[in-house]
């Protein structure tokens, strides 16, 4: 092992045997020997092969790195990494640097694919270079074994795209229609080597870790296609679901934040800004829900929420986002009529139709509060009052 890498807390067990390949992979591992083997065997044994894995033990306190050990004696194509626990977002920055792939793919460890997912994804690229080639996928629901499909909702091939106004619109319309987990995708290492130039791919310690990497891509691609099936299957297991909304909240602004910052930087804000706008209720928005349905005092929750919101009005200009947003309005109309119908049912907080705080205040200063420099002390009295609602 090399100094260099010893200093950096991470030991290269294995690397692979050849200098090239078509398409790298990343596998992330953190105490995951329930799902090791099938995750491993779907990607080694499937009708693809100029492929190489990197797998990253984050750390693992389990039989993890047993289950890797035999694999690794097994195949030539792998690469073996063992470092200090760091996260998700950190395992895969690691990864990424030992990539010899002129593509990348992203995967989790307890997750696993259809045997002809990467043949049909590189399949795509033989003919055209294409920069991002997208499936369609299940989520698959550990506990009750229910699988939904889940659209990738790329649905039209693009070559040559460029700065225009017109192909601007286009990459608009993918950032707003793309499913943003990296899992069903393969993406061309030279628009990440780009887009990243400056930084890791992935933030660390952070949620929604997809929305920085996904939505920084998008506006630098000359071209996307996609496999209309769904190959990649993506568990949802009852251990690895955060309920860390509090959190949650935070990183959605601070994700939407950078994509701001990075957007200024590299003078496309004004041809984003929409866009940007959008994403940030999407995410937030649905957070937010999430986190009332989960609250015991409701009208507590939005009066408390309310806080941020008038202490916010100050900041509101700052970005010169309060243009009228069709997409935010159609988004906000359609999750309002879901939340009523899922409250409903639960027979919970049947005024919801007529709460002032949730379809007033709410829809009409939600989306200039997003990408604002948010006062974190107000917002913590927000917080303070969900703890509150949980402990009772």
């Amino acid at each position: 092992m090399e100094k260099d890498e010893k200093d950096r807390g991470f030991n290269i067990v294995k690397k692979s045997e050849k200098k090239s390949y078509s398409l790298s992979i990343i596998l992330p591992v953190f105490n995951v020997e329930k799902y090791l083997e099938r995750c491993i065997k779907s990607i080694l044994e499937g009708t693809y092969n100029d492929l190489e894995l990197i797998i990253v033990n984050d750390g693992s306190k389990d039989n993890s790195d047993d289950i890797i050990r035999r694999y690794i004696e097994k195949y030539n194509n792998i690469t073996y990494i063992i470092k200090e626990n760091g996260g998700l977002s950190h395992a895969r920055n690691v990864g990424y640097m030992y990539t010899k792939g002129e593509y990348i793919a992203f995967f989790d460890s307890d997750d696993y694919i259809e045997k002809d997912m990467y043949k049909k994804l590189m399949g795509k690229v033989e003919k055209y270079k294409y920069d991002i080639v997208v499936s369609d996928l299940y989520m698959e629901y550990e506990e009750t074994g229910r699988k939904v499909y889940v659209n990738s909702n790329i649905l039209e091939e693009y070559r040559n795209l460029t700065n225009s106004k017109e192909d601007i619109e286009i990459k608009k319309e993918i950032m707003e229609k793309i499913y943003i987990a990296v899992h069903n995708k393969i993406y061309k290492k030279e628009l990440l080597d780009f887009v990243f130039k400056d930084s890791t791919p992935f933030i660390n310690n952070m949620y929604y870790e997809d929305i920085v990497y996904t939505y920084s891509l998008i506006p630098s691609i000359t071209s996307i296609s996609f496999v209309k099936e769904p190959l990649y299957n993506y568990v949802q297991r009852k251990s690895s679901i955060s309920n860390n909304y509090d959190k949650k909240l935070y990183d959605i602004i601070t994700s939407v934040e950078i994509l701001v910052k990075n957007a200024i930087k590299n003078n496309i804000f004004e041809e984003y800004k929409d866009i940007l706008e959008y994403i940030g209720i999407r995410y937030l928005y649905g957070t937010f829900m999430k986190r009332i349905a989960k609250t015991k005092d409701k009208k507590r929750y939005l009066e408390g929420y309310n806080i941020v919101l008038e202490e916010d009005k100050k900041l509101y200009e700052k970005y010169g986002i309060l243009g009228k947003n069709k997409k935010y309005n159609i988004f906000i109309n359609n999750n309002e009529k879901k939340q009523k119908k899922n409250i409903n049912k639960k027979n919970d907080y049947h005024n919801i139709n007529n709460n002032n705080d949730l379809k007033g205040k709410l829809r009409l200063r939600l989306k200039n509060f997003i990408l604002k420099n948010m006062d974190k002390k107000i917002f913590a009295q927000i917080l303070y009052l969900l703890e509150k609602d949980t402990e009772n």
